[in-house]
C-alpha cells in the first residue's frame, strides 16, 4: 500500500527543503568568508616575514649545488650540520625543527642523487630511526626525490665508492619508514585523521629520537606535518593557540615552511 502525503505534509516538506537549501547557502557563504580570511592572514604573514625577519644563508649560498630548488635554501641558525665532516663538507639541505617541549624533528628536501650518502650519513649520525616520506619519487613528469633505498627486498644500494680501506664493521640501525604519497604538492589532505594517527605512531616508535620528514622541497608537506605537532603542543600547554603564530614560529626554523594557504587552512582542521 502506497503512503500518500497530505497537502499540509507536502507543504511542510517543501518548507523543510527550502530551509535546508537556504541554510546550506548560509553555511557555505560563512565557510567561504572564513577560508578567505585565513588565506588573507597567510598571505599578509608572508609579506611581514619577508620584511621583518633577518635570515642568514651563507652556507646554502656556498653549496647551492646541493639544493633541489635554487630559491629554497636553509637558514644557517637551524640547519643540520653533518657530523664528522669538515666545515667545507658538512652541508645538507635539512633543518632542525624544535617543538615547544624541545622535541626535535628534521625537515629535509627529497635527496638528490648526489646527496644520497649525505642523507643516510645524517640519519645514522643523528640516530633518526623514523623516516616519513610525503612525496612520490616522480609526480607527473617531474622527479621529486631520488630513490634512496633498494627497490627489491634483500638487495643492496651502493651510495658511494670510498677510497679509504679503513672501516668499522657491524654498526647497524633499523629505520621505520612511513610513506604517504597521496598528498599532492602545494595542497593538503582532505581528512586530517590519517596524518594525526601517523604522527602519534611515529613519535611512539621514535622513543625520543628525532623524526626525519621529507617531501620534495621539505617545506610544504613536511613542514605542515611537523606543524601539526607544534600546534598541538601549544594547545596542550596554553589551552589554545593562534595558527598564525604557529606559522611564524615554524618559519623561523625552516624558510618558507607551510608553502600554501591550503596547507595553512589545513592546520585549523
Amino acid at each position: 500500500m502506497q503512503n500518500r502525503l497530505s497537502g499540509e505534509q507536502l507543504m511542510a516538506n517543501k518548507s523543510d527543503r527550502y530551509f535546508l537549501s537556504q541554510n546550506r547557502r548560509t553555511v557555505s557563504c560563512s565557510l567561504n568568508r572564513e577560508l578567505l580570511y585565513l588565506a588573507k592572514r597567510y598571505n599578509s604573514s608572508r609579506l611581514s616575514l619577508k620584511a621583518g625577519v633577518e635570515y642568514f644563508f651563507g652556507s646554502a649560498i656556498l653549496t647551492n649545488d646541493f639544493c633541489r630548488y635554487n630559491d629554497i635554501i636553509c637558514i644557517d641558525a637551524t640547519r643540520v650540520i653533518l657530523r664528522d665532516r669538515s666545515s667545507a663538507d658538512d652541508y645538507i639541505h635539512a633543518s632542525w625543527m624544535t617543538m615547544p617541549d624541545q622535541y626535535k624533528y628534521i625537515c629535509t628536501q627529497g635527496p638528490l642523487q648526489e646527496t644520497l650518502e649525505d642523507f643516510w650519513h645524517m640519519m645514522f649520525c643523528e640516530r633518526s630511526t623514523v623516516l616519513v616520506q610525503l612525496c612520490n619519487f616522480v609526480e607527473g613528469k617531474h622527479e621529486k626525490c631520488s630513490q634512496y633505498f633498494p627497490s627489491t627486498k634483500g638487495s643492496t644500494k651502493i651510495l658511494t665508492m670510498i677510497g679509504n680501506s679503513s672501516f668499522t664493521l657491524g654498526q647497524t640501525m633499523t629505520v621505520n619508514h612511513f610513506s604517504y604519497v597521496v598528498w599532492p604538492d602545494h595542497t593538503a589532505p582532505f581528512d586530517p585523521a590519517p596524518m594525526v594517527g601517523c604522527l602519534k605512531l611515529c613519535k611512539q616508535l621514535a622513543s625520543g629520537q628525532p623524526i626525519t620528514v621529507h617531501c620534495s622541497a621539505g617545506i610544504g608537506r613536511s613542514a605542515t606535518f611537523v606543524a601539526i605537532d607544534y600546534a598541538w603542543q601549544k594547545i596542550i600547554s596554553n589551552g589554545e593557540t593562534k595558527m598564525i603564530d604557529v606559522l611564524k614560529e615554524v618559519r623561523q626554523q625552516r624558510f618558507h615552511a607551510i608553502q600554501s594557504p591550503i596547507q595553512y587552512i589545513f592546520l585549523h582542521m
